[in-house]
């Protein structure tokens, strides 16, 4: 059984993920990322896991570092140096962690969030699987979201936003994820 448990494929949907999070997935894993295509539902299902939740989101670049020659970069939209600073760096650690969290609202940081070591971590969202973080994961998990959905609920979150997501964040996005080949990284994939 030990040696299966290395090899466990976990054959699961993520609406049943919940349930057997306690009986099999939290035994086994403690660092499990989701990478995740914008407007992929996730926050109303990772609230009901006993498990920290690290967001990507928490890592846009700040204004001194959106420069032309950054967002050419293929990944390069996310704070990667400051994730692997102040989140890669304490993941298998068995100690507490705070990182700082950037609020693209304010373009400033807007408090921190407190990760305790102790419960299985999750880190979740666009670019979570960026090459330069290495693999700090158990488990990897590809999210997707057909075109035409993301595309209605962007427009029901963010009508304000929309032209953004289409026009710029979703390719770049997309671009990360063919140029890096996200999909054949992962170890599941819904």
């Amino acid at each position: 059984w030990a040696m299966f448990c290395g090899v466990i494929i976990v054959l699961i949907a993520w609406s049943f993920l919940q349930g057997l999070w306690e009986k099999t997935i939290g035994k086994l894993l403690k660092k499990v990322d989701l990478e995740t295509k914008a407007m992929r539902q996730k926050r109303e299902d990772k609230e009901k896991l006993d498990a920290e939740i690290i967001s990507t989101d928490d890592f846009f670049l700040p204004l001194n570092l959106r420069t032309d020659e950054r967002f050419n970069e293929i990944g390069g939209n996310i704070h990667y140096e400051r994730f692997i600073d102040e989140v890669v760096s304490h993941l298998h650690a068995s100690s507490e962690f705070n990182y700082r969290i950037f609020d693209c609202a304010i373009m400033d940081f807007n408090g921190l969030k407190h990760i305790s070591n102790q419960k299985i971590i999750i880190v979740e969202g666009s670019y979570s699987l960026h090459p330069k973080f290495g693999e700090y994961a158990d488990i990897t998990i590809f999210l997707d979201i057909d075109q035409d959905e993301q595309k209605e609920r962007l427009m029901k979150r963010s009508p304000h936003l929309y032209n953004r997501f289409i026009h710029e964040w979703i390719p770049l996005e997309n671009k990360y994820f063919n140029t890096f080949n996200i999909k054949d990284k992962v170890d599941l994939i819904f």
